[in-house]
């Protein structure tokens, strides 16, 4: 029978009373690079995420659904980076989760929420003093 290159080094190796001390070499490199690989064991992985919480009491799943998560999601989709979307509706209030790509993290910026009842805090804090 005729034998191919792959047969013939095959064939070499079989046949090589050195091939035990390459095996052996390549076992003992193996677990010297496991025992000299740092490690921590609580690593430090930052992953570049955002949760978004809303409240709307007594509406139900399915409204919470389409008047609030389904219009935030289109709305978060169009941030730059954004690389996932996961979200949950529930009897009232709704959790969208932001994932962002490593990219946008590198060139982040800080946002300022503007939320509704930040307003309204700041306004009935200004009716309060001028009482």
């Amino acid at each position: 029978m005729k034998r191919g290159l792959a047969g013939k080094i095959a064939r070499g190796f079989i046949d090589s009373p050195l091939t035990p001390l390459v095996i052996a070499a390549a076992l003992l490199l193996g677990v010297f690079s496991i025992w000299q690989t740092p490690r921590e064991e609580e690593p430090q992985i930052v992953v570049p995420m955002l949760d978004v919480f809303v409240n709307m009491p007594g509406a139900s799943a399915q409204e919470v659904e389409q008047r609030v998560t389904i219009p935030m999601e289109r709305l978060l989709h169009e941030i730059p980076g954004v690389e996932y979307l996961y979200s949950t509706s529930q009897p009232g209030g709704a959790l969208v989760i932001v994932r962002f790509t490593w990219e946008s993290k590198k060139r982040t910026r800080s946002f300022a929420p503007t939320t509704s009842s930040s307003r309204i805090s700041t306004e009935s804090r200004r009716a309060r003093t001028s009482r």
